[in-house]
């Protein structure tokens, strides 16, 4: 199908999403774990409707998160464990960081924002997004340890595609989400050696992390 299909995927994509969260946020995929479940008994452990968790597993086969190894039993795949709490380098917070409504209905009014070149999150919600996660002790949480997956798989994934070699120092200005062993280990796959972690005066959030060649 070529562009067509590339466009189709696109449209479709908030399906995939909300399919995504939705499994998270009931945590199929940790009542799965290593082993196989079938629809019934997930949805018997879960306290779901057997025939729309049936299709909700389904949906989360095609986008290859599971397979059904037989007409109504599945297991998770190699994707479908990262979602998985207890796997090593887990990204379910990521997962369900992103795919919570508050993050999708903060784009509800991206046109709007394209037009006049505002934020609109605060629109939406009636505060920015910070001022919104200082409100909501639970979903600050979530997000920052939604940035900590986030720069742990970073950490795994840049150095390989780009040369620090040709810098002295790292200057990196990260939020209050990262930790010192987040960063640290970000700088010693770049062959850096973690320096100082300067937290910024209050009210300021943030933190200046300094590396140099190890």
């Amino acid at each position: 199908m070529g562009g067509k299909g590339a466009v189709a995927r696109l449209v479709l994509g908030q399906m995939a999403t909300q399919a995504l969260g939705t499994a998270v946020r009931l945590g199929v995929f940790d009542r799965i774990g290593p082993d196989e479940r079938s629809a019934e008994a997930l949805a018997g452990s879960l306290g779901t409707h057997p025939q729309a968790t049936l299709r909700l597993l389904r949906a989360l086969a095609g986008l290859q998160l599971l397979s059904e190894t037989e007409p109504g039993a599945f297991r998770t795949t190699a994707a479908g464990d990262a979602l998985r709490a207890d796997t090593p380098g887990t990204m379910v917070a990521m997962a369900r960081m992103f795919t919570d409504p508050v993050m999708l209905r903060g784009w509800d009014l991206l046109d709007e924002s394209v037009r006049t070149g505002e934020t609109t999150f605060d629109t939406v919600f009636g505060a920015d997004f910070f001022g919104h996660l200082k409100e909501h002790p639970e979903l600050s949480a979530s997000f920052n340890e939604a940035m900590s997956q986030g720069t742990r798989l970073t950490a795994a994934t840049v150095p390989h595609h780009y040369d620090f070699g040709r810098f002295h120092t790292l200057v990196n200005v990260g939020g209050r989400e990262r930790t010192a062993d987040d960063f640290a280990a970000l700088c010693t796959a770049g062959g850096f050696g973690l320096r100082s972690v300067t937290p910024l005066p209050a009210p300021n959030i943030f933190q200046i992390v300094e590396a140099s060649p190890a």
